[in-house]
């Protein structure tokens, strides 16, 4: 009697595990098919098995979450006009592979082979395509792209027909299973380009070097009525015999001069600082800037030729 009840509770457990286990597998996989636009998924649906080609539409986003399956039919594929965000990591990366693929797909009962699945196209229409540590296996092409700026980070290929990855129709240099990364180089700064925070807005940028130049031409108009005053009297001084008159316009001559001198050299400073702000603000990477202040110490003159470049 006892020996019935034991063999009667093995037959049992062993009835039950065969339930369990056929509820467990009815449920894990998850049919996808055709439009996925706007669609998250997680690796809790394993495996997503695709049945018909998958689509992400023109301005629409799919996200594809760490760890996620995805095993594709024959003649099956995914088209991308829209996002696509692939957000695997180092301990649990994005699959996608054949229905064959013994490895994700242990009841199957054909070798998986290179040309199970077409492989994943990305049109020139599409917008932020991004797959970061996934792999891909026995398709066609692998990843066919016409978008230049899609960013593939640490994938593997292995096994597929054609190539592993084209760019516009040209065939990269990808080896089976070594990381491959393409476009993961973050852009660098501009050395010219003040750091976040601190952007000056286009009235700082030309307002400022303007009131500057304008306040030096002020000076300059400034300077160049006094220097006439100073000259005048100067003449006068020269044509005179009386030493009286002479010294007084001596004396006379001295504060016009001092005026002068001082509002030339505020002048030069000011319409030089001006021009070299506005150039490095506004124009420093079109072009190289030629300064040419004048000083007019008496009628000769001098020149001041001042060249700036990139």
């Amino acid at each position: 009697m006892h020996l019935c009840s034991h063999r009667l509770f093995r037959i049992a457990r062993s009835v039950t595990a065969a339930i369990v286990y056929f509820l467990h597998s009815a449920n894990a996989a998850t049919p996808v098919a055709g439009d996925i636009s706007g669609m998250t998924f997680e690796s809790s649906g394993n495996p997503h098995i695709v049945e018909q080609d998958l689509l992400i539409s023109e301005g629409k986003k799919a996200t594809i979450r760490e760890g996620c399956v995805f095993l594709f039919k024959s003649f099956t594929g995914m088209n991308v006009f829209g996002d696509l965000l692939v957000e695997g990591t180092q301990e649990h990366p994005v699959a996608f592979t054949s229905i064959n693929d013994r490895e994700y797909n242990p009841q199957s009962e054909q070798l998986p082979n290179p040309f199970d699945w077409n492989g994943i196209f990305v049109s020139k229409e599409s917008g932020n395509v991004s797959l970061k540590h996934f792999i891909l296996r026995f398709s066609v092409y692998g990843i066919k792209s016409q978008n230049t700026h899609l960013v593939l980070d640490n994938g593997q290929f292995r096994q597929n027909g054609q190539f592993h990855f084209t760019l516009n129709d040209k065939i990269q240099n990808v080896q089976d299973n070594f990381p491959f990364s393409f476009n993961t180089l973050k852009p660098q700064p501009d050395p010219a380009t003040p750091p976040p925070g601190t952007t000056r807005s286009a009235l700082v940028n030309k307002g400022v070097p303007t009131i500057i130049a304008a306040a030096g031409v002020a000076g300059g108009v400034v300077s160049l009525v006094y220097l006439s005053k100073w000259t005048g009297l100067r003449d006068e001084y020269r044509a005179t015999a009386d030493p009286a008159k002479a010294r007084k316009l001596e004396q006379d001559a001295e504060f016009p001069s001092y005026v002068a001198i001082g509002s030339g050299a505020v002048s030069i400073a000011a319409v030089a600082t001006g021009a070299v702000l506005y150039w490095w603000w506004n124009m420093r990477k079109e072009q190289p800037m030629t300064l040419t202040p004048v000083i007019l110490p008496d009628r000769t003159g001098a020149m001041i030729t001042i060249t700036l470049r990139q």
